[in-house]
C-alpha cells in the first residue's frame, strides 16, 4: 500500500481543489492510501471526501503568526501517518511542505504547479513567495505541471526542477455531459430568463478572472443575457462594476453555486475571460464535456483544449470577446449543436478523467519505489 499525503492550501471550490478531490475519490484504494491535509480549515470539499472515506485534517494555519504552529502541527501529521510521498498543491502548501523536510520521515516530496505566467501580478507577496520556492525548485524529488505553457512560465521564473512531468486536469464526463436536465428546467433552477441567449462565466471573481473585460464585451453585445457564477461574483464591488456598464438588467450574477454541471445546461455558449494566471482552466473543460461551445481568451492550456470546438481570443480585447460571442450566436442552433458534439469528443478523448488519474498512480508507484 503506498500511502500519499496530499497537502493543499484549503478545500474550497477552486480549480486545484477539485482536481485533487477528485483524483483522491477516483484513485485505487486497495493500492493507494490518501490523506488529505489543508492549511485552512473547511471548505465544501472537506465533508464530501470525508463521507467518501477519505481522510482530511486541517492544521488551522488563518494568519501569518500561525506558520510556526502550523509547521509543527505538520510535522506531527507527517510522523502519524508514514506517507510514502507528499505531494503538496498550492504555492504557500509547497513551502509549508518543503520546511517539514518530508525525506526526514522517509517521504518523496512533490509539488503541483496550477498556474501559468503570473508576472502580471501586482501583489508584492505572491512574487516573493514564487521567487523563494524558484530557489527551493531543487529540493522536491518531482513536479507536476497541468499544463505545458505552466512549465515554461516556472522555468522563466527560476524553477530547477530534478524532474518535471505533465499530467492535465482530469474532466469526470459522466458528471459533465449533455442533457443532466432539460434547459427550461436549468434556467428555472437558477432565475435565469427562458427566452434570452445566454452566454455564461464560471469564474470566481479575481483580477485574473478579468470580469471587467467580460462586463466591457457584454456592453456591445445588446441582444444577449449574460451570467456570471463563481464565489464572490455576488459581491457589491462587481455589480457596481456590470452597472457601470448598463448591464444591470441583463446580467445574472449567481455567487458561489454548487451544481456547476446543471447550470452549463443553461447555457447558449460558455466563456472564460482571463488575463493571465490560468494553467488548466477546468471551466473551459468542464463547459465543452457538457457540449457547449466556448469563447476564451488565450491563456494557459486553453488553446489546446479548445481546438476546433470554440473560438480563442486574445487577452484583454473587449471588442475581439464581443465579435466571437455573436459570431457563434449566429450560427444555425444545429451548426451549434454540432461544435458542442465536438467539443464534448475532445474532452473524452484528451482529457478524461480515468486517464489522468492513471498517470498520477503511475508517477506515484516510480516515486515510492
Amino acid at each position: 500500500m503506498i500511502t500519499i499525503l496530499h497537502l493543499i492550501t484549503d478545500l474550497g471550490r477552486g480549480g486545484a481543489q477539485n482536481a485533487l478531490s477528485r483524483l483522491v475519490l477516483g484513485m485505487d484504494r486497495a493500492q493507494f492510501r490518501s490523506v488529505v491535509v489543508s492549511l485552512k480549515p473547511g471548505g465544501p470539499w472537506t465533508e464530501v471526501l470525508r463521507q467518501a472515506g477519505v481522510e482530511v485534517r486541517d492544521i488551522g494555519f488563518e494568519r501569518a503568526n500561525d506558520v510556526f504552529r502550523a509547521h509543527t502541527e505538520l510535522q506531527r501529521i507527517l510522523r502519524q501517518v508514514e506517507p510514502n510521498i507528499v505531494q503538496s498543491w498550492l504555492y504557500h502548501a509547497d513551502l509549508m511542505a518543503t520546511l517539514a523536510r518530508p525525506h526526514r520521515f522517509g517521504a518523496s516530496l512533490g509539488w503541483n504547479l496550477r498556474n501559468s505566467d503570473l508576472s502580471e501580478s501586482r501583489r508584492l507577496d505572491w512574487r516573493c513567495l514564487v521567487a523563494l520556492l524558484a530557489a527551493l525548485s531543487r529540493t522536491p524529488r518531482f513536479v507536476v505541471s497541468n499544463s505545458q505553457s505552466g512549465i515554461e512560465a516556472h522555468l522563466r521564473m527560476g524553477y530547477r526542477p530534478q524532474r518535471i512531468e505533465l499530467i492535465p486536469n482530469g474532466i469526470d464526463t459522466q458528471v459533465f455531459r449533455p442533457d443532466l436536465t432539460n434547459r427550461a428546467e436549468a434556467r428555472a433552477l437558477f432565475g435565469l430568463p427562458q427566452d434570452k441567449f445566454l452566454i455564461g462565466m464560471v469564474a470566481r471573481y479575481d483580477d485574473f478572472k478579468d470580469h471587467r473585460t467580460f462586463a466591457q464585451a457584454a456592453s456591445l453585445q445588446p441582444g444577449a443575457h449574460f451570467v456570471l457564477a463563481g464565489a464572490g461574483t455576488d459581491s457589491a464591488e462587481l455589480k457596481r462594476l456590470v452597472s457601470g456598464f448598463g448591464l444591470a438588467a441583463r446580467l445574472s450574477a449567481l455567487g458561489d453555486v454548487g451544481q456547476i454541471a446543471t447550470l452549463y445546461q443553461a447555457f447558449d455558449i460558455a466563456t472564460l475571460t482571463s488575463s493571465h494566471g490560468e494553467g488548466f482552466p477546468n471551466a473551459v473543460a468542464e463547459a465543452m464535456a457538457c457540449g457547449l461551445p466556448v469563447v476564451a481568451t488565450d491563456v494557459g492550456a486553453t488553446r489546446d483544449i479548445v481546438g476546433d470546438a470554440g473560438i480563442v481570443v486574445q487577452r484583454g480585447a473587449p471588442a475581439d470577446l464581443a465579435k466571437a460571442w455573436a459570431q457563434l450566436g449566429a450560427l444555425a442552433h444545429i451548426d451549434r449543436a454540432e461544435m458542442g458534439r465536438r467539443a464534448r469528443e475532445r474532452i473524452a478523448t484528451r482529457y478524461g478523467l480515468t486517464t489522468v488519474i492513471k498517470a498520477y498512480e503511475a508517477l506515484y508507484r516510480a516515486q515510492a519505489q
